[in-house]
């Protein structure tokens, strides 16, 4: 499951191309009274700006003095926003600050600070509380119908700064909006009350993000100081939903601030740290199409296997399923999962080791008595070896459901005996090969027609077109440039076979063979760091097989070609939807999917959307359909 900071880049700055700063570390934990919270009110006012707040603040009256100095060279909006923290300072003819009984003169050019006012301090202090401060919800309760009354009787309130430790009461929303149209909402804490698959669906939640008032608001991701369960993370995914949701949907929301929050009491806001640190840019402005945002779904690791629980009953016995590179990595994660649930499958596994697919054979017989599992050992870095390997698959099927790919390597100084530079012959040559050999295959087949490629989806990149193998490249640039060439072969197999889906996935950190072939000093570092951090970022195997099986098999992934549900796999269910592909169209037969099943971010749809229309896609198709005719001789297999 992504969590917002590992979101992409492109796609949070396409969304809020400002994140406003967390507010000062000695702010929160001095002045917002995090573990020790007194419900005491004091309304101060600047520029008739009132700021609701419920926390101690004692002994840190000099630390306020800094405060302020701080917050004038940037605050909210477009003037500046001074928080009183539980401060007494109210209407007077000379700018005076007065606090816990004391004053000091403070020097301002074009502040009006005032001085407290007794008479108002003393209403808002004798407001009664409720019984259960802790508890997070804001209503029914009499203190907060008390304060509404009491706004309406200002005159003009331009912003109103709400720090509470209770949810924002409707109540005082309805007042804002009765009386104080013109008033700029800043919320600087909120939670939902409730979420669903759809990000939040409580009434109450809807009205305050759909206000016209709101203009800035901290978010707090629920994240929970022990291990994540399987309900924690679906409920963090479903608060991370409605954070795009309210970006999408508010329509004056000008700064967004993600914190996550650790759910260990009752407290909105018990702990909270900044998982968001962007300079600030040009103020974020809604557009129109931000709800397209949206479609960046997220699907669970339990949604994924309850999807593969149901391919015994929802697809035929006998799928026939061809997995090269199976013999290590994702491939044999992915081939274990599948066979725990396919009925007498006929599985093909292709690579070099015997002895891996002797031990995965035997595994998988155990698991599923009723399959057949055959392999064919071959080096498929040659093409004339891919060719044999298609004709033997040829003379023993007549259909094939899935074509799963994973063969890659890390030798980028080597050549083929065929002239090809090694990484690119096996990472790209040999899977478009393997395709086109067997697309006859594919689309004879019932129910499943399905191609997932296992490289680096997501991370498409510029592409050379002077250097389309990448020889010289540092690894991140050789990455997305192979990343978008892979995306659009798969786009151009597509056209050659629109009732077939094609799959671009990445792994993620997983553990795999690819670095077996790895050489050079730099290499060797990288691999040394890969593996001290492998235990705190890696996969599991067993997730990598699930969420690949789930890949090639879900209707979450349909053909393009009108018609193709027939042929998408394993129906949809529950909040599962159809994915969008790579033409930022749901259900276009192509996609881009990241190792938590989610779809490409719109700047890599826009990047690929460029390739097509600048000509980019069709030269790289000539380069490989060249080397392909140079090689063996014609450019597509018979």
């Amino acid at each position: 499951m992504a969590r917002i900071h590992d979101l992409p880049y492109e796609l949070l700055l396409s969304i809020f191309d400002q994140l406003q700063p967390s507010e000062r570390r000695r702010s929160l934990l001095s002045f917002l009274g995090m573990n020790k919270v007194f419900h005491r009110f004091a309304v101060p006012q600047f520029y008739r700006d009132l700021v609701l707040h419920a926390w101690d603040t004692s002994d840190h009256l000099e630390e306020f003095y800094d405060d302020i100095q701080e917050l004038r060279e940037g605050g909210l909006g477009e003037k500046d926003m001074i928080y009183g923290r539980n401060v007494k300072i109210w209407d007077s003819p000379s700018p005076q600050f007065v606090g816990y009984g004391s004053s000091k003169k403070l020097l301002s050019e074009n502040w009006e600070i005032f001085r407290y006012r007794k008479e108002w301090v003393e209403e808002f202090e004798n407001i009664p509380l409720p019984e259960k401060p802790d508890e997070m919800e804001a209503q029914p309760l009499e203190v907060w119908e008390t304060l509404a009354a009491t706004l309406k009787s200002f005159k003009n309130i331009y912003n109103l700064i709400w720090v509470c430790q209770k949810r924002f009461p409707p109540c005082l929303l309805r007042t804002i909006h009765e009386n104080h149209k013109n008033c700029q909402l800043h919320l600087r804490t909120f939670l939902p009350r409730r979420v669903s698959k759809d990000g939040m669906d409580h009434q109450l939640d809807k009205e305050l993000v759909e206000s016209s008032n709101l203009h800035s608001i901290t978010f707090k991701l629920p994240w929970p100081i022990r291990p994540v369960t399987f309900e924690e993370e679906k409920r963090l995914c479903r608060h991370e939903i409605a954070v795009l949701q309210l970006v999408a949907n508010a329509p004056e929301i000008r700064h967004v601030n993600i914190v996550t929050g650790f759910d260990t009491s009752g407290a909105l806001y018990p702990n909270y740290i900044s998982s968001q640190r962007r300079r600030r840019t040009e103020v974020w402005k809604p557009k129109n199409d931000a709800k397209k945002s949206l479609l960046y779904e997220m699907i669970t690791l339990p949604e994924a296997i309850a999807s593969n629980r149901r391919i015994s009953s929802t697809l035929p016995s006998g799928l026939v399923a061809v997995f090269i590179g199976g013999t290590s990595g994702v491939g044999e994660y992915t081939l274990k999962a599948f066979v725990k649930y396919a009925v007498s499958p006929r599985v093909y596994l292709v690579g070099r080791s015997q002895e891996s697919a002797d031990r995965i054979i035997k595994e998988c017989t155990q698991v599923n008595s009723g399959g057949k599992f055959e392999f064919i050992k071959a080096d498929i870095s040659l093409l004339k070896n891919v060719d044999e390997v298609c004709n033997q698959l040829k003379k023993r099927e007549t259909k094939i459901n899935i074509l799963f790919e994973t063969q890659g390597t890390m030798a980028f100084d080597k050549k083929t005996s065929e002239g090809l530079n090694f990484a690119i012959a096996v990472c790209t040559h040999s899977r478009i090969r393997f395709i086109l050999n067997l697309l006859p295959l594919l689309r004879k087949a019932d129910h499943l027609r399905r191609v997932v490629s296992v490289a680096a989806a997501t991370c498409e990149g510029a592409i050379d077109l002077n250097n389309v193998t990448g020889v010289g490249m540092s690894l991140l640039p050789w990455r997305n440039q192979t990343a978008s060439i892979q995306t659009l072969l798969l786009e151009e197999m597509a056209k050659r076979a629109p009732e077939v889906s094609f799959v671009h996935t990445v792994p993620g950190v997983v553990k795999s063979g690819i670095l077996r072939d790895a050489q050079g000093t730099g290499m060797a570092i990288r691999i040394a760091i890969s593996k001290l951090l492998m235990p705190l970022i890696a996969t599991s195997p067993a997730e990598s097989g699930e969420r690949h099986t789930f890949v090639a098999t879900s209707a979450v992934y349909p053909p393009g070609k009108q018609g193709g549900e027939a042929y998408a796999g394993v129906p949809l269910q529950g909040n599962l939807t159809t994915a969008r592909g790579t033409d930022g169209k749901p259900g276009s037969g192509v996609y881009s999917i990241s190792n938590k099943c989610e779809v490409a971010s719109p700047k890599v749809e826009e990047l690929l959307a460029t390739f097509r229309k600048d000509g980019t896609a069709e030269k790289v198709w000539d380069y490989f359909s060249a080397d392909f005719k140079r090689i063996t001789g014609v450019e597509v297999p018979l």
